[in-house]
């Protein structure tokens, strides 16, 4: 019981230093990275003017500044939110899929780059906002493993004796004393 306590105040502290040190840290440093993105993209904007298609630009500015206005939310939940809505909203997905296409379309392999490094921000905020909810996790992924080792064993255990339990049973009487070293018999008449 004391180990429980001491594990699970062990676990309480490392969730309060990420929670309330690292991760703050984590996501300002994203933050910062996003805004380079965006800055990037506006220079991109001025340098190459009308070359740059005004759709693409709206589509990843606007998806920078979600980002930016989202980014402590994104977690494993969100994205299992966003998964059921696109599983139940086909004309979403298509609209996804469209904004996509225009922006892998677009010429300036700038924009793609930035797209390709916005996805990886979104990536690590996935992960370092959702590593709170594995160290609270980890008593339960344990004792669920421990769980599973343990029913493996008595499987084993029990296909074992039901093993012997067929050896003995074909094993005639008197080898059997033998074997055990029995003084008396093993049956009662």
């Amino acid at each position: 019981m004391a180990v429980l306590i001491v594990l699970a105040f062990v676990l309480a502290l490392c969730h309060l230093v990420y929670e309330g040190i690292l991760l703050p840290s984590m996501r300002l440093r994203l933050r910062f990275m996003t805004f380079e993105l965006r800055d990037r993209l506006r220079v991109l904007a001025h340098d190459r003017g009308d070359s740059l298609d005004s759709k693409v630009y709206h589509h990843v500015h606007n998806s920078l500044n979600g980002t930016l206005r989202l980014l402590y939310q994104i977690d494993i939940r969100m994205a299992w939110d966003i998964r059921r809505i696109l599983r139940e909203d086909p004309k979403l997905v298509k609209r996804i899929m469209k904004r996509a296409k225009e922006v892998e379309a677009c010429d300036i392999p700038e924009i793609r780059d930035i797209q390709k490094e916005h996805g990886k921000i979104i990536t690590c905020a996935l992960l370092a906002n959702s590593a709170g909810f594995f160290i609270m996790a980890l008593p339960a992924f344990l004792v669920l493993a421990a769980t599973i080792c343990a029913l493996r064993r008595m499987n084993h255990c029990r296909e074992r004796m039901r093993r012997y339990s067929e050896e003995l049973a074909c094993l005639p009487e008197q080898q059997l004393e033998r074997k055990l070293n029995l003084s008396e018999p093993l049956l009662v008449s």
